[in-house]
């Protein structure tokens, strides 16, 4: 190979080697550097930020699409075999302690209340996993909470749910694991292992 050729072949391949680089910084690292920290409350996020909506730190009742949400499903379905019973808000007497539970569970999220979120949480389960960072008011519909078993360890009752529901304009701040109106269903554990119902165990399903 003669040295003009040779010069020509350099030259081709610091080219391809520049276009790469090019191609790198200009759209593969930004999007690689929108993963991770949020400016807004020091919760780090695996997500690129357009794939929520925008977060908004207001009560739900004064966000534009507070209506539309209205118009949603958003009882709270409990199944208990093949039988399933509608929890309204103005029938709690129908249900037990363990049922109830989860409309406390649902109240919290559409107040955006990490405070309380994390009194739901048994002293065990937030020394292994932490305490829940701030999130935003949570529009949650389509929600049913299943009866997967109840057991017992001495004066320890369990009692385990199968739990469904799907966000309404998700922003990501409390569950970053799914789409807006898709549902990735939970397994919750409470027990009275704290003398009142607390989360031991939060496991979920693709």
């Amino acid at each position: 190979m003669n040295k003009r050729k040779k010069a020509l072949l350099i030259w081709i391949g610091l080219f391809a080697v520049l276009a790469a680089a090019g191609v790198f910084f200009s759209f593969i690292l930004p999007k690689m550097t929108e993963d991770g920290d949020d400016g807004d409350t020091g919760i780090e996020y695996n997500y690129v930020d357009d794939y929520f909506y925008e977060k908004l730190w207001v009560p739900l009742e004064s966000r534009d699409d507070y209506e539309d949400y209205l118009d949603l499903d958003r009882n709270i379905y409990v199944a208990k075999g093949s039988v399933t019973t509608t929890m309204t808000g103005d029938n709690d007497s129908y249900f037990t302690e363990d049922e109830l539970f989860f409309k406390t569970y649902f109240e919290v999220l559409e107040a955006g209340d990490a405070d309380a979120y994390n009194e739901l949480l048994s002293d065990a389960y937030k020394a292994e996993y932490g305490l829940k960072g701030a999130f935003t008011p949570q529009m949650t519909y389509d929600r049913t909470i299943e009866h997967a078993g109840t057991s017992y360890a001495g004066t320890v009752t369990y009692y385990t749910f199968n739990v469904y529901y799907k966000f309404f304009h998700n922003d990501g701040t409390f569950r970053s694991d799914v789409y807006s109106d898709a549902e990735r269903a939970m397994q919750i554990v409470i027990d009275t292992s704290e003398g009142k119902l607390k989360i031991s165990s939060i496991q979920y399903y693709v």
